[in-house]
């Protein structure tokens, strides 16, 4: 049985993805998964959900740290 070859149009993320995944924006903000996902709607963390999945925008979530940093 011969194996599949990976699909060409898959890519896979790399440290300067532009979405970010939970775990990945979790590590960007330094804090666990379980406090971003408390604190998105609170605080305003702009995030997507897809179904169970959190998606972050690398760089609205940039901006959204810079914002934050302002206003402090």
């Amino acid at each position: 049985m011969a194996s599949a070859a990976p699909a060409a149009h898959l890519s896979f993320p790399t440290a300067e993805s532009e979405v970010m995944t939970l775990e990945e924006a979790a590590a960007y903000l330094r804090c666990h998964p379980i406090t971003v996902k408390r604190n998105a709607e609170l605080l305003g963390i702009p995030h997507k959900r897809l179904g169970s999945l959190w998606r972050f925008s690398r760089r609205k979530l940039e901006a959204w740290v810079q914002e934050q940093d302002r206003a402090a």
